[in-house]
């Protein structure tokens, strides 16, 4: 009725015709539901993700063999492309590489029968790979090089030596490769790890602890 009057006010009016045919599709739609998972949220660079996820209906029928686009955004920009079509039951998986963090969602496109499916955004964070050099033995009092390198290559990446708290710091250089410098001053074994702040693109980063003999 809502679209019949529409038309019957605008006596017959192109721009009143466009809009019944919106009423009734709108009045016409089955609204689609997406829903996605993965495993993890955080990964290091150069490792892959696979989300898992699936579109129905509000009434639970399963969306069927309608092609799924992935929808990313990041610091470098935003894209939507095709991934493939769902399953019969309405599933899909996507195996991912980043190379940044990065917020991912999955949609299908809106038809004349059905709204645009849109999953929840994931946001995956992405840290960059660091690594790096230390003397397994120390002399306490004499000063010794802390060498590495992160990944991606980059200049200007804060990096600091830890051992529970900042030893020492510096910043990469176009290569990516740092160095820094430590002076033990207790005997005893020490253990040190290389952090990098968080920025841009990437989450902050903590390499493992190493365990030094300081003598």
């Amino acid at each position: 009725l809502g679209g019949i009057s529409e038309w019957e006010i605008g006596y017959g009016d192109n721009l009143a015709i466009e809009e019944v045919k919106k009423i009734a599709i709108a009045m016409g739609q089955d609204k689609v539901v997406g829903e996605v998972s993965t495993d993890v949220n955080n990964l290091l660079y150069g490792e892959s993700i696979v989300f898992s996820g699936k579109f129905k209906l509000a009434d639970g029928r399963p969306v069927a063999e309608v092609p799924v686009f992935m929808e990313v955004k990041r610091s470098s920009g935003s894209s939507r492309r095709p991934i493939g079509n769902t399953a019969a039951d309405g599933t899909f998986q996507s195996k991912v590489l980043l190379g940044e963090s990065t917020e991912i969602s999955f949609s299908t496109d809106e038809t004349w029968d059905r709204t645009m499916g849109q999953t929840p955004i994931k946001t995956i964070g992405v840290s960059r790979v660091i690594s790096w050099k230390i003397p397994g033995s120390m002399k306490h009092g004499v000063t010794y090089k802390v060498t590495g390198q992160i990944q991606p290559r980059i200049a200007g990446v804060n990096v600091s030596l830890d051992d529970g708290a900042k030893v020492s710091s510096g910043i990469t250089n176009a290569d990516g490769t740092f160095e820094l410098v430590v002076t033990p001053t207790k005997i005893g074994a020490k253990q040190f790890r290389i952090v990098t702040e968080a920025e841009s693109g990437f989450s902050g980063s903590k390499s493992a602890f190493t365990t030094v003999l300081v003598r």
